[in-house]
């Protein structure tokens, strides 16, 4: 075997389990996503790009929340993912997200509330990983996949079974919607070991070098 081949039997043994997990997408509609309180339903009719042609809207809130989105995966194989939301894109000025809403990211189920609370919260055994604040204003950017511009949360690690995202209406700003279409997550792959034919590769590759 030539020293190239060596080195190429080696990367190929070595880094195969690296490659990019499958993502996993909750949208609206989809079993797991849930939804309360003053949240209405609304079909693109400005090329406003969301998933699958509908998303949700809620009127902004600074006295607290009214209205609950959320997104759980469930039967996941807890380890590190990375978690992205995606919202419509290309809205119009009279129809502009607002510039501070929050996303929760939950390691745990999701509880759905109905009266007198009427709210979607983080279930007993749950734990809130993080609360990000986006610009809703502005279209998702910073990752591409299936045709659509999705917003990382950030990367997390997971001990549960289910992962979810939940969205509320509660703002610092009282202008523009709170806008919720979907949620991806991509599990990060854990460093492959050398395998057998990477070991044997590299034992020759020192051999010879010897």
């Amino acid at each position: 075997m030539t020293r190239s081949a060596l080195i190429a039997a080696f990367l190929a043994t070595s880094f195969a389990g690296a490659l990019t997990a499958a993502p996993f997408i909750i949208d609206d509609g989809d079993v797991g996503a849930s939804v309360n309180g003053d949240f209405y339903n609304s079909v693109d009719d400005n090329d406003e790009k969301s998933v699958n042609g509908d998303y949700w809207w809620a009127a902004p809130n600074t006295g607290g929340a009214n209205a609950y989105y959320g997104w759980q995966f469930q039967s996941v194989t807890p380890g590190q993912y990375d978690v992205y939301v995606h919202w419509t894109e290309n809205r119009p000025n009279w129809a502009l997200g607002n510039n501070s809403v929050t996303y929760y990211v939950v390691d745990g189920a999701l509880e759905v509330r109905g009266y007198p609370d009427w709210d979607i919260s983080p279930a007993p055994d749950a734990s809130l990983l993080d609360f990000v604040m986006v610009d809703q204003s502005v279209s998702p950017s910073g990752f591409e996949y299936d045709g659509y511009s999705w917003f990382k949360l950030g990367t997390y690690d997971f001990t549960s079974d289910t992962i979810s995202i939940l969205l509320t209406n509660e703002t610092l700003s009282g202008s523009g919607s709170v806008l919720a279409d979907a949620a991806m997550i991509v599990l990060v792959p854990e460093p492959a070991s050398l395998g057998v034919i990477g070991a044997v590769a590299l034992l020759a590759l020192r051999r010879r070098r010897d």
